[in-house]
């Protein structure tokens, strides 16, 4: 099942929580220095809104890469092998819910990767969909992203990370997260998908 995701996601020291869900929560934990940087999901329908957020809290603000849920920032026609025809759940701009019926639409999480693996993924539709990110980025909040991570890890995913590493730094970008979870995080997870999960 596909989550209908706000634009930003906080980071903090051994934790995130989605930042525009909680606003109370977040000043508070912004005030006691727990959450000291928030990356924005700018794919996301309420992406001004969170880097107003951010920037009223005095957070470092950097890109929460998406090429996994939802709408891309291009023209659908611009990236055709990052989409396909699905019924969506992701709200639109405004506040209005998902559209009735089928749309194109990124792939999902697993088939980003499956595209990948069977060579279905145009690099240069990636490329495209990178680089409309970070410059709907840097509109929305004034400047180039402080770092880059991705929605699901996708901007560590073999093939894609030196991509994407080019990218944010030719657009100023000075750093990358670099996920890195514990084995036992993933314990509850039944065994045919704990690799899968582990992996990303």
């Amino acid at each position: 099942m596909r989550s209908a995701l706000s634009s930003a996601v906080c980071v903090a020291p051994h934790a995130r929580a989605a930042y525009a869900h909680f606003p109370g929560a977040n000043r508070q934990a912004k005030a006691a220095g727990v959450i000291t940087s928030a990356s924005l999901l700018v794919t996301g329908s309420t992406a001004a809104a969170a880097a107003q957020q951010a920037a009223a809290a005095g957070l470092s603000l950097g890109l929460h890469l998406n090429l996994t849920e939802g709408p891309p920032v291009c023209a659908t026609a611009d990236v055709p092998s990052l989409v396909c025809a699905q019924r969506s759940w992701w709200p639109r701009p405004g506040g209005a819910g998902p559209p009735d019926g089928e749309v194109l639409e990124f792939r999902g999480k697993q088939g980003l990767r499956d595209a990948l693996a069977g060579g279905a993924v145009s690099l240069e539709d990636v490329d495209r969909e990178v680089r409309a990110q970070l410059r709907a980025f840097a509109a929305l909040a004034g400047r180039p992203p402080a770092h880059v991570d991705g929605h699901q890890h996708v901007h560590v995913l073999p093939g894609l990370a030196p991509l994407v590493a080019r990218a944010a730094a030719a657009a100023g970008v000075p750093l990358a997260r670099i996920p890195a979870e514990p084995r036992a995080h993933f314990a509850h997870v039944p065994a045919p998908a704990r690799a899968f999960y582990a992996a990303v």
